[in-house]
């Protein structure tokens, strides 16, 4: 049995790394348009070492660490993003935030996102519900698009995909209140699940940018369903579209 009070003490003993300013000489580029910077790999290695010490048998798959990995269902695992938002955090937007889930048999069965600047913590218990710093959330309820704010994502390394994703957005933006991006997946999610959003799309995501926020956003009482409108496998890489169950067919109709 996991401890996720244990869990969630290694996850936000970070904030100090995230208060620092980056310094150019701690951004380094491991592809295309793709930036990784030295907090990224010290709250990775922390987070990592911290729950190896408890949790020695679970697995962990991170952004920074093996990109590549299969995934063995029937193993439990943590499922890690050290800074979600990286670009967000090498500018100061204070718009980050670390990412962890916790998979059981194919299934996440806990996830927390946390914004350390201002200290809020997203956590979702599997048939328990979501939480925002201890207190129930849900998603809204918004029936149309016309009165919805949509946020939306996209991969900087990956060009080739923009063009047919920014046409997918002028037509939601066009039947929508307002859309937003933000640059945080995990956050994202989170704000869906906690009605600061009403829905989010993107087209390109990982493992770790979504096994968290997609057990929040469940427990919310919101839809999480793959880019293409179908059943979301949380061990797969995928896309996103998260809104509530009013929300979902307009959304498909419209993208």
């Amino acid at each position: 049995m996991i401890d996720y009070e244990y869990v969630k003490d290694v996850v936000v003993s970070v904030k100090e790394i995230f208060m620092k300013t980056v310094k150019d000489s701690e951004v380094h580029y491991k592809g295309l348009f793709n930036i990784v910077t030295d907090c990224d790999i010290a709250v990775q290695k922390l987070i990592t070492n911290k729950l190896k010490e408890k949790y020695p048998d679970i697995e962990m798959i991170a952004e920074e660490l093996d990109q590549d990995r299969i995934v063995d269902k029937n193993k439990s695992y943590f499922v890690l993003d050290p800074i979600d938002g990286t670009i967000n955090f090498r500018y100061g937007l204070n718009h980050s935030a670390i990412s962890l889930g916790y998979v059981e048999k194919g299934q996440v069965v806990y996830g927390i996102v946390y914004n350390p600047y201002n200290d809020e913590i997203f956590e979702g218990y599997v048939g328990k519900g979501a939480f925002l710093n201890g207190k129930r959330i849900y998603g809204n309820k918004t029936n149309t698009l016309e009165e919805s704010v949509v946020g939306f994502g996209i991969a900087p390394f990956n060009k080739d995909s923009a063009k047919e994703l920014f046409d997918t957005v002028y037509r939601i933006f066009m039947k929508s209140l307002e859309i937003r991006r933000l640059g945080a997946a995990s956050l994202d999610m989170c704000y869906v699940a906690c009605g600061r959003l009403d829905a989010y799309i993107e087209k390109d995501l990982k493992i770790w940018d979504i096994a968290a926020g997609y057990l929040i956003a469940k427990e919310s009482d919101i839809e999480v369903l793959n880019y293409s409108g179908k059943q979301f496998d949380t061990i797969q890489h995928s896309g996103v579209i998260v809104a509530n169950k009013n929300l979902v067919k307009e959304l498909l109709d419209t993208m």
